[in-house]
This record gives structure tokens, C-alpha cells and sequence, in this order.
């Protein structure tokens, strides 16, 4: 008989208004969409890359974090928000990796977040990993609204996205952290492994990611 796994139970973060979109730049007329998540407890940021020459785990990247480490994630993106002129962070997501079938000695690179704002002053976040795209998600509203001051001139295209990346803050801080009280799983028990049980790996049970690289700051097109 076939497997046939249990359906994942959908929430809130499955609205897909909450996504980012953007183009992907590496197979043009395709919108890339980053989400948000949240797994065994743990948040996540995916994106969706929908580059057909994407093929590897499905065209996903995944940053897979904890929940003091997002909390983090969106205070810093608070900072940027206040931030004159351009600025720019990452965060590099560590995780034993399997190449082999054989756990790897220590943590390494599997994901990196950059995030910040541009010389035109928008609001932006990537979710990266080695030899893949490079896909920059701007902080703004969809083309179905469009922000105007009371003269009829439209609101500027920073202030925009410094607003949208507000709304984003309050809904992430709270809804993230409704679903984890109300959505709470024990988590599995684990081997001992001598070290830091948490990992730094943010839910990622039983993932067994590729070998990555960090993404240096010249690789990075934006």
C-alpha cells in the first residue's frame, strides 16, 4: 500500500495576501513568492523561486528559525524601517547537513537572510542559498491599491513601502505568536549529541538540507 502522509493542518499565515511576490530574475515572466510559516513551532521563511531550471528541493528555499531568533529578525527589520539611507544585514541559518546519509561534525551555512533598504529607500528581504536565485521581495501593495495624498498625488513609492513593512511587523509579531501558543506540538525526542540541543536549526526535524556555502556580500545583487 502506498504512503500517504497526513495532511498539514493550514493556519493563518497560509492567507496568501501575506505573501511577497516579485519577478524572478532568473526565468523572466515568473513571479517568485516568499512566505511565511510556522513548523513544529518554529517559523519559517520560504520562497518559492518558480524557476522551471530551479529544480532542486522543488525550487523551495527555506530558512528555518526559532522563535527568539524571528523576534530578533523583526526587531532589527524595525531598525531598518527607521533608518535613513540605504542599509543592509544578514542572517546566516546554520544546520547539521547529511551528505551521504552521514551527519555532518558541526553545523554549517544552509540558508542566509538578507534584509534592509535601498538607495530609493524601499524595504526589502531575500531569503538565499548557494547556486540559487537571488530573488529581492520589496515591502509594497499589490497592484490592486494605491496609497494617495489628499491632493490626489500618490503617496511616494518609500513611504510606501515603509508603511507596508509596518503592517507586516504588527502582523507578524502578533499572528506568529497566537499560532504558537494555540498550535503547540511537543517536540520528538532526539539523540544527545553533547552539544546545543537546539541546534540553531529552527524546527527542522528529520530535514536532512544539502551542503551550502555563505552567499558573499558581492554575490548579492542588490
Amino acid at each position: 500500500m502506498a504512503f500517504t502522509p497526513v495532511p498539514r493542518v493550514k493556519n493563518a499565515l497560509d492567507n496568501r495576501k501575506l505573501n511577497l511576490n516579485a519577478p524572478c530574475p532568473s526565468a523572466p515572466g515568473k513571479v517568485s513568492s516568499l512566505i511565511w510559516s510556522i513548523v513544529a513551532n518554529n517559523p519559517r521563511l520560504v520562497v518559492y523561486t518558480n524557476d522551471p531550471n530551479d529544480t532542486k528541493d522543488y525550487g523551495k528555499i527555506s530558512a528555518n528559525l526559532d522563535m527568539p531568533v524571528f523576534y530578533t529578525l523583526l526587531a532589527m527589520l524595525d531598525k531598518v524601517i527607521n533608518t535613513e539611507g540605504e542599509i543592509k544585514y544578514k542572517l546566516e541559518n546554520k544546520n547539521f547537513i547529511f551528505p551521504g546519509g552521514k551527519r555532518s561534525e558541526k553545523p554549517v551555512v544552509t540558508s542566509e537572510i538578507w534584509f534592509g533598504k535601498d538607495k530609493d529607500g524601499l524595504i526589502w528581504i531575500s531569503v538565499t542559498a548557494r547556486d540559487r536565485p537571488k530573488i529581492k521581495f520589496v515591502f509594497t501593495h499589490s497592484d490592486y491599491h494605491h496609497f494617495q495624498n489628499a491632493d490626489g498625488t500618490p503617496v511616494s513609492q518609500s513611504d510606501v513601502s515603509m508603511y507596508v513593512a509596518k503592517g507586516y511587523l504588527s502582523i507578524l509579531e502578533n499572528m506568529v505568536a497566537s499560532l504558537a501558543v494555540a498550535n503547540y506540538v511537543e517536540p520528538p525526542k532526539r539523540e544527545d549529541t553533547g552539544g546545543n540541543k537546539s541546534s540553531g536549526g529552527g524546527g527542522s526535524y528529520g530535514n536532512k538540507p544539502a551542503a551550502q556555502e555563505e552567499d558573499n556580500d558581492s554575490d548579492i545583487p542588490f
